[in-house]
């Protein structure tokens, strides 16, 4: 049984096969068109895999890596999928940050909005689920003089209300 789960009405699925995942997220007409918007204003070309994967992480609450996002567009090579993460971080369109495994993630952000992502993250230790916690701001850092920060993460480990309730344990340090 294969099974994706990620946030509370935006992208949950249980399908025996990766392919059969894809088709529970069928991407809205009005968030294509909205990205294809975006994409135009943008320098470079507007072309169908970086619509998809702008229309897909428009449309989910949390932060998907990239073999969750090959599963919900398996229309594009692992290799595309990159370049076009890789292009929408170098414009701002999304940012990337690892969890607490090491697994980079990506998230939605609208062009002008680069302080938005400037929170923390959670991340449940059982189900792996990560979402903003918008109302926690990253504290500003001050850094030597001569030095520039390229950007901050703070991710906050622990166990989710779901998992909670279903009385899961801390997991072994």
């Amino acid at each position: 049984m294969f099974a994706l789960v990620i946030g509370n009405d935006n992208i949950m699925a249980l399908a025996s096969t990766p392919r059969q995942l894809s088709s529970a997220l069928p991407l809205s007409a009005s968030s294509s068109e909205r990205a294809r918007r975006i994409l135009a204003a943008m320098p470079g070309r507007v072309t169908t895999p970086r619509i998809q994967v702008v229309a897909c992480l428009m449309e989910t609450t949390q932060p998907l890596s990239h073999g969750e996002l090959q599963v919900l567009l398996p229309q594009l090579n692992r290799v595309s999928l990159y370049r076009c993460l890789d292009w929408l971080e170098e414009q701002g369109l999304c940012i990337r940050l690892n969890d607490s495994t090491g697994v980079r993630r990506y998230a939605w952000q609208e062009q002008g909005q680069h302080d938005h992502h400037q929170h923390a993250h959670f991340q449940c230790q059982h189900c792996g689920r990560t979402e903003c916690l918008e109302a926690m701001t990253i504290p500003k850092v001050r850094l030597p003089s001569g030095y520039q920060a390229d950007g901050i993460t703070m991710l906050v480990t622990g166990t989710c209300h779901s998992c909670h309730g279903a009385g899961a344990s801390a997991p072994d340090a």
